[in-house]
């Protein structure tokens, strides 16, 4: 219940900022998101096509159009697909970091010196 207000209050937040200024592309973005979390789906595409309108090279929003358009397919074709809005905000990265130290070497005469890297697996 908590992601609903949050993203209820993004969906509103979103449309006071698009009445002030009917051209602010993030807000439309940020707003279609919001609507796509709130399964509000047909909205969520009208916003990411005025996005298009002010930006037509604008590829987030055609992917997220995309998205939305195969998950109502799938949904349309009795496949039920899950939808968990907590996972929107989940890092995909890997549990383990990869970290490059750079090593200076002390100068020998006559030579050039390239720094040595090493990695380090770094645990989070």
């Amino acid at each position: 219940m908590e992601y609903y207000f949050s993203f209820k209050l993004a969906e509103v937040d979103s449309t006071i900022a698009l009445q002030l200024d009917n051209t602010y592309v993030k807000a439309y973005q940020r707003r279609a998101f919001a609507r796509k979390a709130l399964k509000q789906y047909q909205e969520s595409i009208s916003d990411y096509e005025e996005v298009l309108n002010l930006e037509p090279k604008n590829s987030l929003a055609r992917f997220e159009i995309d998205k939305i358009n195969e998950y109502l397919t799938k949904v349309d074709s009795g496949v039920k697909p899950v939808f968990d809005p907590k996972k929107l905000f989940s890092s995909a990265a890997p549990k383990e970091k990869s970290v490059t130290k750079v090593q200076n070497e002390p100068k020998k005469e006559g030579s050039s010196v390239v720094p040595s890297t090493k990695t380090e697996s770094k645990s989070t």
